[in-house]
């Protein structure tokens, strides 16, 4: 069991590291706007009367920006990294180390 503990304390302790400090910012203050928002009778009402205000097609753009930069974005993740290097080695027209430093662009 202390195995299992130590394993999922090293991958979170790995996922945070693997991320930059204006992630960190950014998640803090999601998190803090949250519990704002569960917690403080002012902030919830606020944030009700902000949605409320807003007209239907313009949460339907950001809804589809917010969506489309998601499925387009380019993922850095190294975990991602490692799975496609796993794909495209095991493909089987992949070149060698030698042609690719031979090939000319």
């Amino acid at each position: 069991m202390t195995n299992l503990f130590d394993s999922l304390i090293n991958r979170v302790a790995s996922f945070i590291a693997s991320k930059g400090g204006f992630s960190h910012i950014v998640a803090v203050l999601f998190a803090g706007a949250l519990l704002a928002y569960a917690n403080v009778p002012a902030f919830h009402a606020l944030a009700q009367h902000a949605y409320a205000a807003l007209p239907a097609s313009v949460e339907e753009v950001v809804l589809a920006i917010i969506g489309l930069y998601a499925w387009y974005r380019t993922s850095n993740s190294p975990a991602g990294t490692l799975a496609l290097a796993r794909e495209i080695k095991a493909a089987p027209d992949t070149p060698t180390a030698k042609q690719v430093d031979a090939a000319e662009v």
